[in-house]
């Protein structure tokens, strides 16, 4: 069956004839005239393309082009459709009982689908079914005084050359004489009126598929860049369409049939000038500079006998400030398989930031390392951090030291391993903060921090905040086979 869409149209033509004919007066059995119409048809999709396989078919008769009610319909289902063509006999379902007497016009319904337009007028082999009235005259129906005519005693109605008249039978007809010379050739006589259309002929045989027509050429579009001229003022694209005929892949300019041009608009004003951006946000603050250099010791007293340790004299006068020292930086980026990693990894810039633009530039770059990638070692065990060791024996009077108060400890990443006295440590995510059990007396006070890794690698540390009853700093970036290690520190004044 053919699939029916809304939006599919069919083509049709049809040929219709019928196996009822006019006979005159010639006496009929009305069981031998078969009132049917042989009705035949071609189907085509959108497109022209035929139809083959099998549909169904809804027949309907009206007196009217278009509209009105059908007076006869029936319904042929499983019709077989070749390359286009089918055929079905009218009346085969539903008799035939219109009388024929006035123009009729059938609709086709493909599929249950909508009607095919426009219906097509019956032409008049049809209407021949009209002469099956001769079925219906009843004997004797038909006299001489019907036909106009009333014959004497011994004559019979007989009919001539000029219609119905009474006469005598003739007898018997004689022997057929010798044949007379040939007369002169007569005047040519008018054409006879065409004869009704015999019955349409047995569906041919469907002829042999034509031979493949030669392949099409290749529809081919080529872009090039139109310099500034006649075609384009400002410039553009010139496209130029042809059909590759020599089948090489290219458009060559004997192939280029269509040529139009895409030109470039032309400059638009200059926009005006956006507003300034915001402040970006105040850097951090730089690590705090060095400790300035101890003062200078005293001179020594000559030397007497060893006496008791005396009480610590007192602190040396603060040293003078150090100048303020440029930010470290480090600039991490990818390393590639090859001299410095075999298996690829991390290239390590580190180097003061000279020119204080936050960015580590290739003259300040001081220290190179290379962190390679490699198969990932058993961890192991963290090792306990050493007891303290004693306090060395104070030296010999004179000069001091000039560190009033000192903070040292180590610590592990998760805490769980504190080492040293006088402070406490708490962590908040990569953050660290140090408080002072003894408060130092100013901000000024030198602060070392020492961070590894678990692989042991140096992790950077930059200071967030410094005061006199603590310190915060953020520990740096650790690879994923990296876990925090030990921290130690140590703040001195």
């Amino acid at each position: 069956m053919f699939p029916l869409y809304s939006s599919e149209r069919w083509r049709i033509w049809l040929a219709c004839t019928t196996t009822a004919f006019a006979l005159g007066t010639v006496p009929i059995a009305s069981a031998g005239i078969p009132a049917t119409i042989a009705y035949q048809g071609h189907l085509t999709q959108t497109g022209g393309s035929p139809l083959t396989g099998t549909t169904t078919l809804q027949i309907s008769l009206y007196t009217t082009a278009s509209g009105g009610t059908a007076l006869w319909s029936e319904t042929h289902t499983n019709t077989n459709v070749s390359n286009g063509v089918f055929a079905v006999p009218l009346g085969s379902i539903t008799p035939l009982t219109l009388p024929f007497d006035t123009p009729y016009y059938l609709g086709v319904t493909v599929n249950g689908g909508t009607e095919l337009l426009p219906r097509q007028p019956l032409t008049s082999a049809p209407y021949a079914l009209n002469a099956l009235s001769a079925n219906t005259v009843m004997d004797g129906a038909i006299t001489a005084s019907k036909l106009g005519e009333n014959c004497a005693a011994g004559e019979t109605l007989l009919r001539n050359v000029s219609g119905w008249a009474c006469g005598l039978v003739p007898g018997t007809p004689g022997a057929t004489g010798p044949a007379g010379p040939a007369g002169p050739a007569g005047a040519q006589g008018a054409v006879g009126a065409t004869g009704p259309a015999g019955p349409a002929g047995a569906q041919g045989a469907t002829g042999p598929a034509g031979s493949s027509g030669a392949a099409g050429a290749n529809a081919l579009v080529q872009l090039t860049t139109e310099p500034v001229g006649i075609h384009c003022a400002v410039g553009g694209t010139k496209v130029e369409a042809g059909s590759d005929a020599d089948g090489n892949n290219t458009l060559d300019v004997d192939e280029v049939t269509v040529t139009r041009y895409v030109c470039n608009g032309a400059q638009g004003p200059v926009g005006t000038a956006g507003p300034a951006g915001a402040i970006g946000p105040q850097g951090p603050t730089g690590a705090t500079g060095a400790a300035g250099p101890a003062g200078a010791a005293g001179s020594v007293g000559p030397a007497g006998p060893q006496g008791p340790i005396g009480a610590t004299g007192l602190a040396g006068p603060i040293g003078p400030a150090g100048n303020a020292g440029s930010n470290a930086l480090l600039k991490i980026s990818t390393e590639v398989a090859g001299a410095n990693c075999a298996t690829g990894g991390v290239k390590v810039d580190a180097g003061n930031d000279s020119n204080a633009n936050a960015t580590l530039d290739a003259a300040e770059v001081v220290t190179t390392r290379y962190v390679c990638n490699g198969v990932q070692g058993i961890q192991g065990v963290q090792g306990a951090t050493g007891p303290m060791g004693p306090a060395g024996p104070a030296g010999s009077g004179g000069g001091t030291t000039g560190l009033t108060t000192v903070v040292h400890g180590c610590f592990d990443g998760s805490l769980t391993s504190v080492n040293g006295t006088g402070y406490t440590v708490s962590r908040n995510g990569s953050n660290y903060t140090i408080g002072f059990t003894n408060a130092f007396n100013s901000t000024n006070y030198s602060l070392l921090v020492d961070a590894r890794t678990s692989t042991g690698r140096s992790r950077a540390i930059t200071s967030t905040g410094k005061t006199t009853n603590g310190t915060t700093w953020s520990a740096g970036w650790l690879d994923t086979i990296e876990t925090q290690g030990s921290m130690c520190f140590v703040a001195a004044l």
